[in-house]
């Protein structure tokens, strides 16, 4: 990574790194504006893109 090279650059050492990569299904349904139960139907796989009628 780029800013772990300007740092050490500078003579300190880098010992740790945080990223936030993974996020909630809470996190999701807020960022997207859907609810949680629809995020979490989608990320189960039960709820598709819609458009099919049931017979």
């Amino acid at each position: 990574m780029i800013a772990v090279r300007q740092v050490e650059a500078l003579g300190l050492a880098v010992v740790g790194l945080h990223t936030d990569d993974l996020v909630s299904l809470k996190e999701i349904a807020q960022r997207t504006g859907r609810s949680y139960e629809g995020v979490r139907l989608l990320a189960t796989g039960r709820r598709g893109p819609g458009g099919s009628a049931a017979s």
